[in-house]
């Protein structure tokens, strides 16, 4: 790995995990008539203040579980919805990313979350990620420039020598890989597991 590349950030959504259909159409299968139900807890404004504080959204959930027949308890609706999600992990990039941690360059999980959804993923993925920035604690999403601040700040706070241009960042979304850019990142777009391959060749001398 170029000596250069110390950390490389991670987003999770449409980079290390892929969904190629949601949770609602298992729900359907098992006759639940959910309708536009779940897209309203998804799309309202509870939900959305999840990403940037903790929030108890098993709370918050309840009456739209209720309202297409749910019997079981809100956690257990979000243990099934991560029980369905972890399949979708992409294991040959997370391969990969066991052998960039082998050359001791530190990867770090970097997303828009909430705290619950967020719990799920470094439990998961415990044995590759051990840290994590994510908007709920930031208090930003990362399309804003106060994240990336509070990245670099903690950043620098662990590694006192760490320069921005040693950090690399892989995000799915251009406004995100745009932001980064600004503060210095080494940002590139993650499309697939080959463009991925070719960009991670122009960190590696």
């Amino acid at each position: 790995m170029n000596n250069s590349t110390k950390i490389i950030l991670f987003d999770v959504d449409g980079v290390l995990l892929n969904l190629p259909y949601y949770f609602g159409e298992v729900l359907l299968e098992k006759g639940y008539k959910i309708n536009n139900i779940l897209d309203k807890f998804y799309s309202s404004d509870e939900y959305q203040q999840s990403f940037l504080e903790e929030v108890d959204l098993e709370k918050i959930v309840e009456p739209y579980l209720k309202e297409f027949g749910w019997e079981k308890s809100s956690k257990e609706y979000f243990d099934e919805l991560f029980e369905f999600e972890a399949q979708f992990f992409n294991q040959e990039l997370l391969d990969i990313i066991k052998k960039i941690k082998e050359t001791g360059v530190e990867c770090i999980l970097c997303t828009n979350k909430n705290k619950i959804r967020f719990n799920f993923v470094i439990n998961y993925l415990k044995d590759i990620f051990e840290k994590g920035f994510t908007s709920c604690d930031v208090g930003f999403l990362k399309n804003q420039e106060e994240f990336w601040k509070y990245v670099l700040k903690n950043l620098k706070e662990r590694y006192p020598e760490i320069k921005p241009e040693e950090i690399a960042f892989f995000d799915d979304k251009q406004v995100n890989i745009d932001v980064a850019s600004r503060f210095g990142l080494n940002s590139f777009l993650f499309t697939d597991i080959d463009k991925f391959k070719k960009d991670l060749d122009k960190l590696i001398k």
